[in-house]
């Protein structure tokens, strides 16, 4: 409901699964291993926004590192999430 209220207004919903865009791509880009400063330099973000999407990938996805990111993350990019 409120991403359908998100999409109404012009705000950006979550993609489905509960990770935003950005979490997405950030999630995607350390699970095939680039470090957080690689992150930021290809998304044009800081090193401490991307460990503040980082954060909250693994408290949505229940990873606890990167090397779980990196496992998890096949079956989680299926979902969609």
């Amino acid at each position: 409901m409120a991403a359908a209220e998100l999409a109404r207004i012009g705000g950006r919903a979550p993609v489905p699964g509960g990770l935003t865009p950005t979490e997405r791509h950030v999630a995607e880009l350390v699970a095939r291993g680039h470090t957080n400063t690689e992150v930021a330099a290809q998304l044009f973000l800081s090193v401490k926004t991307v460990a503040a999407h980082l954060t909250r990938v693994y408290a949505k996805l229940g990873v606890r590192s990167r090397s779980e990111l990196a496992a998890a993350w096949p079956t989680v990019a299926d979902q969609g999430a």
